[in-house]
């Protein structure tokens, strides 16, 4: 078969033309690798229909026990695989495989580490096919690509399509990868591989389309013509079927049966033979004989023919096919040995001569009656036999056996062997030193050898110590000796007779000094000597010797070590009885001893530059009690001045103003400061303000201060030949300034010159300061209430915390804010203050758990924030304030594919009304800009959740829906690029004030459910209606009194329960959607939630989940007086109800289920684990109180991750902080604080979390 690179080099316009232009008439068997099996990618899924492949869509939590070796091709999509990331580069190394995935470079061994790149552009994107040229990648603007930069990119790969701009290509945006290649990741491709960078599916171009199928056809395809189907075999004739289809294949018809006789048969004898000829005395056969007709063509055939031929001439006759056998024994004549010869060799050779008229198949030599050697088939003629025969006298002859087993022997032979033993002793070395070697009988046929052992003693010589000699207590001594023997040393030892423990050693060499050590622990008068013995056991003793013992402080100086580096140990009168032992300090060792080389004091002038004292440290004779340390001090140069030098520093060219305060105030007082980064000024209002600048030069400045577009700023007056070191303050002319300007923005700058003639700036950039302010237009009032609540917050002031109050006051009717600050904590030196805290400036650890999901956490604080959970909290991010809006209060998250939507209600100043806000945050790009969706809702409503955000579909497009006062919801949907127009859903009852929808994991369908009311406090209706990819219907009214909230979710077949609360009779009610009508109505099993007071008794919030994996659900429920119950819903019916506990939040419970069926209920600062059956209780650990909770659950793993809001330290219906834990699957981690600085709101919805 053709390899697919060579196609790559000439072929690749012939692929193009024939996926665009052949019919697809087989199919093939495509795996496609997903997340959730209900949501493939559309586009993929057309394109495959297009070319007739069957997919089969393969779960990734199923990747394991499928075998994907009977699919033409994998197809691994833009999704993130956590989990299973190492098990699909498995897959990619042992499949054909299609990767159209923007996450995994690393890991799948396409890239180096620093992954896969990213291409965007405001335009349409194009590729440069290396044949095809300049191609359009999508049919609209804004939509990036993914590539394979050309650093990062595994070599072996090939670029079939670059990302293009204008220029020289970036990298591969289609990459082709044959089999052997070898990827980054230490694999090596067994079979085809694609890489299809052209991601965002929906937006293809045609040209695109094309491009995929090419892709999917290289790795797929089997053939593009006759040629590659080439099976070695010249009988065939090879063909490819549906060439250039992923459905293709080889067929290889037989059309030439030979080219030769050999190959139509063995030419031969055919059994059984027979007698026949002269006499019918030899043996004939009938013999086939083969040939290949029209040999080579395709009319070639085999024939054959068969007849009687002779098969072998016989000399006795035939009998029944085989020749007779002749009877003539053979006929063997001795040549030598002669008969009774005697000899003193064993090694005799025995030669014959053998004659017969068939032949001879086997001789033998029989020794005593014995055969001692044979032969094989031999022919007539002299042969010998070699053999070393024993001593003695022996009697042989030569018997042989021919074909027919005629057997012929010659005469009988008598042989005397005579050996002689030895002639000498020499003859007997048996190289053994230890035995005496004796020959018996010298030079006679008697004659043998003797060995004996010898019995001489060792001899030992004793060197050291020399009798009657001195020594020392506690000091090794030497006892030094020489052993000689004819034998080797079995062992010695040496024996202190006053001892009787002898030092004993089995490795002494006989000639070679040996000695022993013995340490004497007292002294006195000792006697000792050596033994040895031999291996014979033969035992020799030295002689005996005195040796004197005394004692002694010291022997060499090591005895002395008082393990002091810094005195010198010295053993005075060594070996003596007055030995002692002296300690002289060393002072010190090395220079370092001494002191640290290094600048000392300050740095001063020397003539025009600055110059410092060095110290440098010297010891000298280090580490003896002779040492001694120095220093040296010298003045060294550090800087040379362009101007001059001035008080130790070069002046000169020093030019630097600062305005250390641009301060607004409404009164005149320094605690009232705005301290926003860019304040609202409300028109007309009066303010006072000041300017604190400071000249931190070295010469005099000019200061200007302008602005533009406002008259306020020339109350102002400018600094002039403001003196170094100086700071003035620059305040209006009159105590207030009315604040008249046009609502917009302003800059104030600040602009300073040097001053002094002939001295000019060399640096521009830092010579002008400038601050931003924003004027709106004035707000009527009556009352301070009109203005709003009071508020605070903590902020920094330098390095300072501070508590920022605002105090909202009607002033001749209009709106002002009295702003206090309050000092709160200094930070220390090794700290600094950011968002309203003191940090260390080195980076605590975060709680980090064993979790493979990648989730974000929003909250409503002022401002809205974010974190990224990724196996680690990220640090948290503003969102970019809402325009016109001052405070955010409701929160919603929504993934799609690789993007995350960010939902917010915010409020004006006066807590008034709420509006909802949109924007999209990439993981390249971070948040993008806003965009305000609608809707208008007071914030009266204060726990009410009048919006709701869900993803729907095969695009995974997200469906955006909230209240404006009126009873019909509205809606907008993101496409992934930008959101449609406002539309509307079907109209409810009064305002909806309650928002709940799901997504039909089966189809495009959702169910939103919503409750509503004329006025707060009043009569709520409870509404269902269906959006069924295109627009809402199915409308019913489940419930005409409720209160509390609703809940609404899909089981995993597609069926959608609603729960909800009737208030008339206290019960909490149920109804199903089947995908095509509303059910009946139906109470869960237990409503009370053990809750008996009254009138505010029965259930006011629930939360519902199902399970991925069945159709079972969790309803969890909480009652006015704080009782929380859950209960299990089996598919057909509830039961398993628990009364779980008492909590004191406001809607402090959630339920998730995770990825292998397991649903965790979370309610106070507790959960429970429903398996089958309920688990033990156990604690989230924190003590806050928990108003309201949110649970999310990784669909790739066990993981989840839990959101608190509580209300410490703020008052309820006012601020709170936000804290996160992460469920590993088996324990909590501990709570890591989110939100701690900025106050959070207490809405209902004010924080989501969800899972990418």
């Amino acid at each position: 078969m053709v390899k697919k690179r060579e196609l790559l080099k000439g072929g690749l316009i012939a692929v193009f033309l024939i996926l665009i232009f052949s019919s697809y008439v087989s199919a093939a068997n495509v795996a496609y690798i997903l997340k959730n099996v209900k949501r493939p990618d559309s586009a993929v899924m057309s394109v495959f229909n297009e070319m007739g492949v069957n997919v089969t869509l393969v779960a990734e939590k199923n990747i394991a026990k499928t075998n994907f070796a009977q699919y033409s091709a994998v197809f691994i999509g833009n999704e993130r695989f956590t989990r299973t990331r190492a098990a699909i580069a498995n897959i990619i190394a042992a499949y054909p495989t299609i990767i159209v995935n923007r996450y995994y470079g690393k890991d799948w061994g396409l890239t180096d580490a620093d992954g896969i790149s990213q291409l965007n552009s405001n335009s349409i994107l194009y590729v440069r096919h290396l044949i095809n040229g300049i191609l359009p990648a999508y049919t609209i603007k804004s939509q990036p690509y993914y590539y394979l930069s050309w650093e990062n990119k595994a070599p072996d790969l090939t670029t079939v399509a670059e990302a293009y701009m204008g220029d020289g290509g970036l990298g591969a945006v289609i990459a082709y990868g044959n089999q052997s290649d070898h990827l980054l990741n230490g694999k090596i491709l067994q079979n085809e591989m694609c890489f299809f960078g052209i991601a965002k599916t929906t937006y293809w171009s045609s040209q695109a389309r094309t491009l995929f199928k090419e892709c999917a056809g290289f790795v797929a395809v089997n053939c593009y013509s006759d040629l590659d189907c080439d099976d070695g075999d010249s009988h065939t004739q090879d063909i490819c079927v549906n060439p250039g289809l992923i459905s293709s294949y080889c067929f290889h018809n037989r059309t030439i049966d030979c080219f030769n006789d050999t190959e139509c048969g063995t030419d031969q004898f055919l059994l059984p033979l027979f007698c026949d000829g002269t006499s019918g005395n030899d043996v004939w056969g009938n013999y086939r004989d083969y040939t290949c007709v029209n040999n080579g063509t395709t009319s070639s055939y085999c024939s054959n023919v068969t007849n009687a031929l002779l098969n072998q001439t016989c000399a006795n006759g035939c009998f029944a096919g085989v020749c007779l056998p002749e009877s003539n024994n053979p006929v063997i004549n001795l040549i030598s040995p002669d008969d009774g010869i005697n000899t003193t060799s064993p090694n005799v050779n025995f030669v014959f001569n053998v004659t017969d008229d068939s032949s001879i198949m086997n001789c033998s030599l029989v020794l005593d009656s014995v055969i001692v050697m044979a032969t094989g088939v031999l022919p007539n003629g002299v042969f010998t036999f070699s053999y070393s025969a024993p001593a003695g006298i022996h009697d042989w002859l030569i018997s042989c056996t021919d074909e027919f087993n005629n057997i012929g022997n010659s005469e009988t032979r008598d042989l005397n062997i005579q050996i002689i033993a030895c002639s000498a002793d020499v003859d007997c070395n048996d190289n053994n030193a230890s035995t005496v070697d004796t020959c018996i009988n010298p030079g006679t046929v008697n004659s043998y050898c003797e060995y004996t052992n010898e019995n001489i003693s060792p001899v030992i010589s004793l060197s050291s110590p020399l009798n009657n000699s001195n020594n020392f207590t506690n000091v090794l001594v030497g006892f030094r000796f020489i052993v000689n023997d004819d034998s080797p040393i079995a062992n010695c030892s040496l024996n202190i007779l006053e001892d009787g423990n002898p030092v004993v050693s089995s490795s002494v060499t006989r000639g070679i000094t040996t000695q022993f050590d013995y340490d004497f622990t007292t002294s006195g008068s000792y006697h000792w000597r050596i033994l040895c013995t031999d291996e014979f056991n033969n035992i020799g003793n030295s002689e005996t010797r005195d040796l004197n013992i005394n004692d002694v402080a010291c022997v060499v100086d090591a005895d002395c070590n008082d393990g002091d580096l810094y005195t010198e140990d010295v053993c005075v009168n060594q070996e003596q009885q007055n030995a002692y032992c002296e300690h002289n300090v060393i002072e010190c060792i090395s220079n370092l001893d001494c002191g640290t080389d290094g600048f000392t004091g300050f740095s001063f002038c020397a003539g025009d530059n600055v110059s410092q004292n060095y110290t440098a440290y010297t010891c000298t004779n280090p580490g003896t009690s002779q040492s001694s340390c120095s220093s040296l001090v010298s003045s060294l140069n550090i800087q040379n001045c362009t101007f001059e030098c001035a008080n130790g520093v070069c002046i000169g060219e020093v030019h630097d103003i600062a305005a250390s305060a641009f301060l607004i105030s409404t009164t005149t007082s320094l605690n009232s400061v705005i301290l926003d980064p860019i304040p609202d000024l409300v028109q007309n209002q009066r303010y006072i303000m000041w300017i604190n600048v400071s000249n931190l030069g070295n010469f005099a400045e000019n200061v200007t201060i302008s602005g533009n577009g406002c008259s306020v700023w020339s109350s102002f007056q400018d600094a002039v030949n403001l003196a170094p070191g100086a700071t003035q303050q620059r305040r209006t002319y009159s105590p207030y300034v009315n604040m008249t300007c046009a609502p917009g923005y302003y800059n104030l700058t600040i602009t300073t010159n040097i001053a002094t003639p002939g001295v000019f700036d060399i640096n521009l950039n830092n010579n002008a300061v400038t601050r931003t302010i924003r004027v709106i237009s004035s707000v009527s009032c009556t009352f301070d209430s009109d203005c709003g609540q009071q508020s605070s917050y903590l902020a920094c002031q330098g390095n300072s915390v501070i508590n920022v109050s605002t105090v909202p006051m009607c002033v001749g009717g209009v709106c002002m804010n009295n702003v206090t600050n309050t000092l709160v904590q200094n930070c220390l030196p090794s700290q600094y203050c950011f968002n309203g805290a003191c940090v260390n400036n080195v980076t605590n650890g975060t709680n980090v758990t064993n979790g493979t999901g990648v989730a974000m956490v929003a909250w409503a604080s002022e401002l809205p924030k974010s974190i990224e959970w990724d196996n680690g909290w990220t640090n948290a991010q503003d969102s970019v304030e809402m325009p016109y809006r001052k405070y955010s209060r409701q929160m919603d998250l929504e993934s799609s594919n690789d993007q995350m939507i960010m939902m917010v209600g915010a409020t004006g100043y006066n807590n008034d009304y709420k509006r909802y806000y949109a924007r999209t945050w990439g993981e390249s790009s971070g948040w993008g800009d806003d965009i305000e969706l609608g809707g208008q809702v007071h914030y009266y409503y204060f726990n009410s959740k009048t919006h709701a955000l869900e993803s729907f579909g095969s695009n995974n497009n997200v469906m955006a829906i909230y209240s404006d006062s009126t009873n019909t919801p509205k809606y907008r949907i993101w496409d992934g690029n930008s959101w449609s127009v406002e539309s509307s859903a079907q109209s409810t009852f009064g305002i909806p004030l309650w928002f709940e929808m799901d997504r039909d994991p089966t189809s495009d369908d959702m169910v939103l459910v919503t409750t509503g009311s004329v006025f707060a406090g009043s009569v709520f209706k409870v509404y269902a209606q269906v959006w069924s990819g295109v627009g809402f219907g199915n409308k019913a009214v489940l419930e005409t009194n409720s209160k509390g909230s609703v809940d609404v979710e899909y089981d995993s077949s597609g069926r959608a329960m609603v729960v909800w609360i009737d208030y008339t009779d206290r019960l909490i009610q149920y109804k199903m959607w089947d995908g095509n009508s509303w059910g009946g109505e139906g109470n869960t099993i237990d409503s009370s939630s053990g809750d008996v007071s009254s009138p505010y008794s029965g259930p006011k919030y629930v939360e519902l989940a199902c399970s991925p994996v069945s159709n079972e659900c969790v309803l969890v429920s909480k009652s006015y007086d704080g009782h929380v119950r859950a209960q299990v819903w089996d598919g057909s019916q509830w039961g398993n109800s628990k009364l779980l506990g008492e909590t004191s939040g406001i809607k402090d419970i959630d339920v998730e289920y995770d990825s292998s069926g397991r649903a965790m209920v979370v309610f106070g600062s507790y959960y429970r684990i429903w398996d089958g059956s309920w688990g033990d209780e156990g604690s989230t650990l924190g003590s806050y109180i928990a108003y309201w909770l949110n649970l999310a659950a990784d669909s790739d793993s066990d993981e989840m991750i839990l959101t608190k809001v509580t209300n410490k330290p703020y008052p309820l219906h006012l601020k709170g902080r936000v804290y996160g834990q992460v469920w590993n699957g088996n324990s909590w981690s501990n709570y890591a604080t989110l939100e701690n600085n900025d106050p959070v709101s207490l809405s209902a919805g004010s924080v989501d979390v969800e899972y990418f």
